[in-house]
C-alpha cells in the first residue's frame, strides 16, 4: 500500500497527504517528470519502515529550453467521467545553469452507479468523485564555482473533489442529497547545495 511504498522527488522525502499516509503524485504535473527510479523490493534498512514494500524515486527534468502546451481531453465509453488536462511547460537553460516550470490544470466529471451497469441496481451513488485540480512546479540550478552548485525543486498542488448521496430509496439525485466536498492543498521546497570535493 501507498503507507510502505516511500516516494521520493529528486531523491528529497515529501510530505503526506491529510487523507492517508501517502504521496499524491498527481500533484506533480507530467511535463516536468523525466523518469521514475524504482526499489521493487523492500528498502527499509537504507530509508525507513516506510520503504518496506519499495521506493519510487520521480526525478524531475533537469534542463529544458522554450515553451511547451499540451491539451489532453477523453471520456469513458460507459458514460461519466469526461477528463480534460491542460498544461504549460516552459524553461531556459544557461552555460552555468537553467530554470524549469510547469504548470497543469486538470477537471474530470463524476461516475455515478448510474453509468455502469454492474451498479445500476443502487442508483444515484458516486463511484468516482468529480475533482478539478492546480498543479504547479519549479527546477532551478546555477553552478556557483567549478565544483559548488546550488538548486531548488518545488511543487504546489490544490485539488477539490465532491461525492453525492441520495437521501431517498429511489436514488433521485435531485429530490434529496447529501454533498461531501473535499479540498487538499500541499507545498514543497527541496533547496540543495551541492559540493564535488573531488
Amino acid at each position: 500500500g501507498s503507507d510502505a511504498t516511500l516516494t521520493l522527488l529528486n531523491g528529497n522525502r515529501l510530505a503526506y497527504n491529510g487523507t492517508r499516509q501517502g504521496i499524491d503524485v498527481s500533484s506533480i504535473p507530467m511535463d516536468m517528470v523525466d523518469r521514475v527510479e524504482v526499489v521493487a523490493d523492500g528498502a527499509s534498512a537504507l530509508y525507513g519502515s516506510d520503504a518496506v514494500a519499495g521506493v519510487a524515486n520521480i526525478i524531475l527534468k533537469r534542463d529544458f529550453d522554450g515553451l511547451q502546451l499540451r491539451a489532453n481531453i477523453g471520456a469513458a465509453t460507459d458514460g461519466g467521467y469526461l477528463d480534460q488536462r491542460y498544461s504549460a511547460t516552459a524553461g531556459q537553460r544557461w552555460s552555468s545553469g537553467g530554470v524549469i516550470a510547469a504548470y497543469e490544470y486538470a477537471h474530470n466529471t463524476q461516475i455515478l452507479s448510474d453509468d455502469r451497469s454492474f451498479t445500476s441496481s443502487r442508483p444515484g451513488l458516486t463511484l468516482y468523485p468529480a475533482s478539478r485540480r492546480h498543479a504547479v512546479a519549479l527546477s532551478a540550478h546555477q553552478a556557483l564555482t567549478d565544483r559548488l552548485e546550488v538548486s531548488v525543486d518545488g511543487i504546489f498542488n490544490k485539488r477539490w473533489s465532491v461525492s453525492m448521496i441520495p437521501l431517498n430509496a429511489a436514488g433521485n439525485l435531485n429530490v434529496s442529497r447529501y454533498e461531501y466536498h473535499t479540498t487538499s492543498e500541499s507545498l514543497a521546497i527541496a533547496p540543495r547545495l551541492r559540493l564535488d570535493v573531488g
